[in-house]
């Protein structure tokens, strides 16, 4: 698990339409599926890192730093 992988599958959903619809449901299920997804595709990574990957791809700063609970991690998913 790693940031790096993280930032990747962001990278793959960010290509992949399909994928994209995939990943997009609310709540903290949403997050459960979503990491399925990714190590599904070969991205294992934590809810924290992957918080972080979006915080960092972004350039969200105003957002904290992910907490190592992933039941304290926000994560969205939405298409432009």
């Amino acid at each position: 698990m790693s940031l790096e992988k993280a930032k990747a599958f962001l990278d793959h959903v960010g290509r992949d339409s399909k994928l994209r619809t995939q990943v997009q449901t609310p709540g903290h299920k949403a997050l459960l599926e979503v990491l399925a997804v990714a190590k599904k595709h070969g991205f294992e990574c934590t809810g924290a890192e992957l918080h972080n990957a979006l915080r960092e791809k972004f350039g969200a700063t105003h957002i904290p730093a992910a907490k190592n609970d992933d039941e304290a991690n926000c994560l969205l998913l939405a298409a432009r």
